[in-house]
């Protein structure tokens, strides 16, 4: 019977580390080398790095100088000292730039009105619920609220937009009575982000309200249209039908006159008469223009924020021009200056479909259907690019978000540095071709010698090695080997691997890192299982011994959550996913967490497995 023999004596990894630092010529990690550490990462927290991404930059730092990391917890709380005490001086450098008047603005928001028990700062942190015109013109107004307190004038030049976002984070994720508590430097910075961001936040929310509104708007009048369609259509039928005998009537009478009207309505009623023409006139103007008076019906529901969101500071790219002058025309219209639309208003974004019942009968345009058809075109535009707001995030102009000349010549000599390129064009391409002849060269000469491919007559030829038999005596091997190995617990092949990689730096709450203590890694490993297997954290806390449901609940709110939100994975909640309710919103979040928790049980466990 085959079988493994068991090793003489206990591995000597200690001794064998030793030999390959000493080969390596890996140093330890004394106080010069935390020194120098320390100048490294205070010089990437002033570039704007996250606090997320220093611990990994040192560990690469380390790796790359040759020296022997210290244990993970010594190593954290320097990245950690010095991610706070950096976090602390760009606090600082961005409330030095602030006016007096923008940081009692600043301070207003904190505070609380008594008749509904929120603050103003609250009300830019909302989320927008259903689209309706109640809701859009609070978030139009809220957008006009931020100019007001010189949001466009803070300037926040030289910092990252990656740090601003992180800052930003953490100001919403505080409520009023607990910035309040800050210094006045880092409670005012912290704003300041914030309101920069909510700036592009809330009209990014207005103009997707408008474009959701707009859509349920035309949904609803074509589904009104379509049902009314149907009726008359049948109507229609039944008075065709009708009309059709009494004209075989008329023709096939003998009598003139009223003779024959007489005999007429002996068979046919007058008033079924009447009424089979007004089916047939109704179903063909509903044929003409029903879609159309449809949404004219609507049209109040429309015009109760429209106009305070024709105010928005729109721009359009060339080619834009008409709507621009319609918009124009629309806020001279919305403020007194102009009564009707004139004659030769803007109608090129008007659907061709409608232009036939764009204008009344005696010329004049129909200002419901004219301005339906601009709200329109507004959204549409707005989706393409054509249309854009300069303050936006999503809704934005390409040429904003490249860079001009004037940028581009003060960055440019940077730029090409920490790309290590040739700051000239020429210079790369001779670079380039004198490396692709060296590499050319070199592969020619060494053809000969290669047992994988050769040149014949100028041509590349890869050569096929033959495979190699397995035998039986191997298979049998595979066999016994397969049936050695150990069982192994999940939380036991977790912390293995989180010894190798360490996935679980990555689950850090968002205000960047914590000390670790007590039972917070185990608690980890169970929280991770427990979302990652859809065992549950209430099953997990009944099973796991020393870890309790609310331990499970609140790891997962403050390190999972934020580790979705770095990765991207759990995005701010749409209007449409709070309309599902509060079920289906659990549901959401569930399945996101479930997600990264897969990231430990779904992707490092299967790599594991084939290592072993």
């Amino acid at each position: 019977m085959l079988s493994l023999a068991r090793p003489e004596r206990p591995a000597t990894e200690t001794e064998q580390q030793q030999r390959l630092r000493g080969y390596l010529r890996f140093q330890t990690f004394d106080e010069r080398a935390r020194m120098h550490l320390e100048d490294q990462l205070r010089s990437r927290v002033a570039q704007g790095i996250l606090p997320a991404e220093l611990f990994q930059y040192a560990e690469d730092l380390l790796r790359f100088s040759k020296i022997i990391p210290p244990p993970p917890s010594t190593l954290e709380r320097i990245v950690s000292s010095v991610a706070a005490s950096g976090r602390q001086e760009i606090l600082r450098q961005i409330a030095g730039r602030l006016t007096p008047a923008q940081r009692e603005a600043i301070d207003g928001l904190l505070h609380v009105d008594e008749s509904n028990g929120r603050s103003s700062l609250f009300q830019l942190k909302e989320y927008p619920p259903e689209a309706s015109p109640a809701s859009i013109l609070t978030y139009v107004e809220r957008s006009f609220l931020l100019p007001s307190l010189g949001v466009s004038q803070i300037d926040l030049a030289g910092f990252s937009t990656p740090l601003i976002d992180h800052l930003s984070q953490l100001a919403r994720k505080y409520d009023a009575q607990t910035l309040k508590r800050f210094a006045a430097d880092i409670r005012h910075a912290m704003l300041a982000c914030f309101l920069a961001d909510a700036q592009k936040t809330i009209l990014d929310h207005v103009i997707a309200m408008h474009d959701q509104f707009l859509t349920t708007l035309f949904r609803r009048s074509r589904n009104s249209f379509e049902q009314r369609h149907r009726d008359f259509r049948r109507r229609a039928k039944r008075g065709v039908a009708t009309l059709l005998e009494a004209m075989e009537i008329l023709l096939d009478s003998q009598s003139d006159g009223e003779g024959a009207f007489r005999n007429l309505y002996r068979q046919v009623e007058e008033p079924a008469l009447r009424a089979a023409m007004e089916d047939c006139r109704e179903f063909k103007r509903l044929e003409e223009g029903g879609y159309q008076e449809e949404l004219r019906s609507r049209y109040s529901h429309l015009r109760r924020y429209f106009p305070a969101f024709l105010k928005l500071p729109f721009q359009g790219e060339p080619g834009s021009n008409q709507l621009l002058a319609g918009i124009s025309l629309a806020r001279e219209m919305n403020e007194g200056k102009q009564q009707a639309i004139p004659l030769d208003a803007p109608v090129e974004f008007v659907p061709a479909a409608w232009r036939s019942a764009l204008k009344h009968s005696d010329g004049a345009i129909d200002k419901r259907l004219w301005e339906i058809s601009l709200s329109l075109a507004v959204r549409d535009a707005l989706r393409s690019g054509d249309l854009y707001l300069p303050e936006s995030r999503h809704h934005v102009s390409f040429s904003n978000l490249i860079y001009d000349e004037k940028r581009w010549e003060q960055d440019r000599r940077g730029a090409y540095e920490q790309l290590s390129l040739f700051h000239e064009g020429d210079q790369v391409v001779d670079h380039l071709m004198k490396e692709f002849e060296e590499v050319a060269g070199q592969t020619e000469k060494g053809m000969s010698n290669n047992a994988f491919a050769s040149l014949h007559n100028g041509q590349l030829k890869l050569k096929h090695r033959d495979a190699l038999e397995v035998s039986a005596r191997v298979k049998e091997l595979r066999r016994l080997i397969d049936s050695s190995l150990p069982r192994v617990r999940i939380e036991d092949l977790l912390r293995d691997v989180d010894t190798w990689c360490g996935f679980t730096r990555e689950f850090r709450p968002l205000g960047g890192y914590e000390p670790r203590s007590g039972n917070v890694h185990a608690t980890l490993v169970a929280a991770l299982i427990a979302h990652g297997t859809n065992l549950g954290i209430a099953a997990m806390g009944q099973s796991a011994p020393g870890i309790t449901v609310d331990m499970l609940q609140h790891l997962t709110r403050r390190d999972i959550e934020s580790c979705q939100h770095h990765a991207g994975g759990l995005s701010s909640p749409t209007a449409a996913q709070r309309r599902l309710g509060t079920g289906r919103g659990l549901f959401l979040r569930r399945a996101a967490l479930r997600d990264s928790a897969k990231l430990a049980t779904g992707v490092v466990l299967p790599s594991l497995l084939r290592l072993l």
